[in-house]
């Protein structure tokens, strides 16, 4: 990631923040990746070539689309001395580290366990830098080699972190009335952060994987908190909804829907009906208003079926404009620029 006052040699006068593969040539007064164009994996216009913006409008180039329809807010995260841990029924741990040698391997393992803790430690010398960051899908190992690192300096951190996984051929999201049995309520502990990414989803629904949401200033009215994100050009929302229905003996749920009236007192999508990308029960007398829980077992319909799925809220924190150090990007449309981390 860099940034480049005109990436593109056209004298144009837009400078732009860069995610690109290809290595800049920081003697380059511009265009310093030297092709002539502006290609990237994503790219912003700033005129502050400091530091990346922390929260911002970026073009992403997802699927087949075109440049000019796919206008993401990337979210640039401090990888922050947070740890967590959550007891679910089954989870997958993975450990993740990159060190400054001479070699370079790939090792590949699995555990299971009924406790989910997250940790990420870095340490620079001289000679080398170390990242691990343990997240809760399969494990990997991975080594690289570099000879460019001249700072040292020491800093250990422990952050939340989730795995995408693979991604299958792109699939409209289906927003589908739940005449269906009910998945079990769940008891976790509630999401507070200004700020939560969710993971956990079916193939189907790639485009809700690692997605952003903000907390919104209303709540409903009830007093529950309001989430809302987007995916492609379309806004998400997150927020519970005492009967989806409007009948008074449908049980409350937790919901990410296309639409939500804050002031209206259930059925807050006013469709008539339970329809929606995901939801989760709630538990009766067991919930709090402040958030959807961190862990719990959703429903979505994925295909042509519905099914049930363990999904987890993160609650990553934007890195601090006076703290740059190591840092990692949040993309909704683009899973595989997730979670990479920048130094």
């Amino acid at each position: 990631m860099y940034w480049d006052p005109d990436c593109a040699a056209s004298m144009d006068g837009t400078p732009r923040w860069i995610l690109s593969p290809h290595e800049p040539d920081p003697s380059r007064q511009r265009d310093l990746d030297g092709d002539g164009k502006c290609f990237s994996h994503a790219r912003c216009n700033s005129d502050d070539s400091s530091v990346p913006p922390v929260e911002a409008t970026w073009h992403l180039k997802c699927g087949n689309h075109t440049w000019d329809r796919q206008l993401h807010t990337l979210f640039i995260l401090e990888v922050t001395s947070t740890s967590t841990s959550s007891t679910v029924s089954s989870t997958t741990s993975s450990t993740l580290s990159s060190t400054t040698s001479s070699t370079r391997s790939s090792t590949t393992s699995t555990t299971r366990s009924s406790t989910v803790t997250t940790s990420t430690s870095i340490t620079r010398t001289a000679t080398s830098t170390t990242v691990s960051l343990t997240t809760t899908s399969s494990s990997v190992t991975r080594t690289m080699t570099s000879t460019s690192v001249t700072r040292t300096t020491t800093r250990t951190t422990s952050a939340t972190s989730t795995s995408t996984p693979p991604l299958a051929a792109a699939a409209a999201l289906n927003m589908t009335a739940a005449s269906i049995p009910t998945a079990n309520a769940t008891h976790a502990l509630p999401a507070t952060a200004e700020l939560i990414g969710i993971r956990g989803f079916c193939p189907e629904k790639w485009p809700l994987e690692g997605m952003m949401l903000r907390k919104l200033d209303n709540t409903t009215a009830d007093g529950a908190s309001m989430y809302m994100g987007e995916y492609g050009n379309h806004s998400i929302y997150l927020f519970r909804d005492a009967h989806c229905d409007g009948n008074v003996n449908t049980s409350a749920r937790w919901i990410l829907g296309d639409k939500a009236d804050s002031s209206a007192a259930f059925d807050l999508d006013q469709d008539g009906a339970c329809k929606y990308h995901a939801r989760s029960e709630v538990a009766a007398g067991q919930e709090s208003f402040s958030g959807p829980p961190l862990t719990a077992t959703w429903r979505a319909h994925c295909g042509d079926a519905w099914k049930d799925m363990t999904l987890e809220i993160q609650e990553p924190q934007p890195i601090s404009p006076e703290r740059w150090g190591a840092f990692k990007i949040e993309a909704a449309c683009s899973p595989s620029l997730t979670n990479f981390v920048f130094d």
